[in-house]
């Protein structure tokens, strides 16, 4: 939901596109050549790249450079379609599959609500093993919407929605329209930490982007998928837990600095509790259609 927020700050991040891209870049092209050896192909166009003239083969070094270069720049022009994807924003050719996948993690999350309830009613009685999954359970639910109808398809997309819903289940703020505006109120470092969070995510969604690249070179050397799976998972893997930290970051600055909002048009602070989400109902349609409250 707060995709084109930070498509708009873009800007900052691209300019450290080298350092963060060109490393999976590498690999990814590695694995090319790889495949290329395995067919005897790369022997033959060393055989030729070595019959060409010094300034044939500094032209040639040159042209590499920049292919990886201008892959580097893609993808990371893409990271935002990368994220998308892993967040179960996809065609709508794909529907069937995301109600499907959906329909499938919210009989999961059932069953792990359910699971959570017989634990923590039984909490004085259980083992070290018990407390372990109690625990376990009580994370994985911190991630997931409070309502069903704003599950998706992925992990990765609920633990998302869960952050950037949290504020209008708990004060009635939506987050798509007041967080540009809480974003100018925020202190640097806040500002600052939530960037980072933020760019980290992006960056392990490139990463699992060039894995999912890869697969081209299975049909040149098929062992290579297994090392493209791996890169997959992996990636995906890292891409939850920096969700996970930005989905608290999220909710966190809302928790902190909401009141700001009031406070700087003027309005009175709404009282805590659950008259608090009618007031933050009424800032979030006063931001996005100027609506006076009554």
């Amino acid at each position: 939901m707060l995709n084109a927020f930070w498509e708009s700050l873009s800007g900052e991040v691209t300019s450290r596109w080298a350092r963060h891209l060109l490393g999976p870049g590498l690999l990814f092209w590695a694995l090319g050549g790889l495949a290329l050896a395995q067919r005897g192909d790369l022997a033959l166009f060393w055989a030729e790249v070595s019959q060409r003239s010094g300034l044939e083969q500094t032209l040639m070094v040159a042209a590499a450079v920049l292919m990886l270069i201008l892959s580097a720049v893609l993808m990371q022009r893409l990271r935002l379609e990368w994220l998308r994807l892993l967040e179960g924003a996809w065609p709508a050719g794909l529907n069937g599959l995301r109600d499907l996948l959906t329909r499938r993690l919210a009989h999961r999350i059932a069953r792990e609500e359910t699971r959570y309830q017989d634990l923590k009613q039984a909490e004085a009685a259980l083992t070290p093993r018990q407390r372990e999954e109690l625990t376990r359970l009580e994370m994985r639910l911190h991630y997931v919407p409070a309502d069903p109808a704003d599950y998706g398809p992925t992990r990765l997309g609920n633990i998302l929605r869960a952050g950037e819903r949290d504020s209008a289940y708990k004060y009635g703020l939506d987050a798509l329209v007041c967080w540009p505006r809480l974003w100018l109120l925020l202190p640097a470092e806040a500002r600052n930490d939530l960037a980072q969070a933020r760019e980290r995510l992006e960056e392990d969604a490139v990463l699992w982007g060039w894995g999912l690249l890869s697969l081209v070179w299975v049909a040149l050397f098929p062992p290579l998928g297994l090392i493209s799976l791996i890169w997959m998972v992996v990636a995906y893997n890292l891409a939850l837990r920096s969700a996970s930290v930005y989905a608290d970051l999220i909710m966190a600055t809302f928790d902190l600095y909401r009141h700001k909002l009031y406070t700087t048009l003027g309005w009175p602070l709404p009282p805590p509790g659950e008259a608090e989400r009618t007031h933050g109902e009424k800032l979030s349609e006063y931001f996005w259609r100027g609506t006076l409250p009554e």
